[in-house]
């Protein structure tokens, strides 16, 4: 769901401090995020970006959310092993 992501990504830019950009550059900055994140269940990126709001002042670099994401993937993959 693009536009989930694009919400979803919209607030966490309202939470987080960044450089200034002007309307059509934070439009493509926030689709090649969407496009870098599209990969991973929607609950997953969510919480990534909630986290990151909620830990950092800056507006995260693709490599740190797409970590971010990761860290919560391979987490939900050894808890399901643990239990599974």
């Amino acid at each position: 769901e693009p536009a989930a992501v694009l919400k979803m990504l919209a607030r966490l830019k309202i939470s987080t401090s960044s450089r200034n950009r002007d309307g059509d550059d934070a439009k493509l900055e926030r689709r090649v995020f969407a496009d870098e994140l599209r990969h991973y269940p929607l609950d997953v990126v969510d919480e990534a970006c909630r986290r990151w709001a909620r830990r950092e002042q800056w507006w995260p670099s693709i490599a740190e959310i797409v970590g971010e994401c990761d860290r919560l993937v391979n987490w939900r993959r050894v808890t399901r092993e643990a239990l599974g």
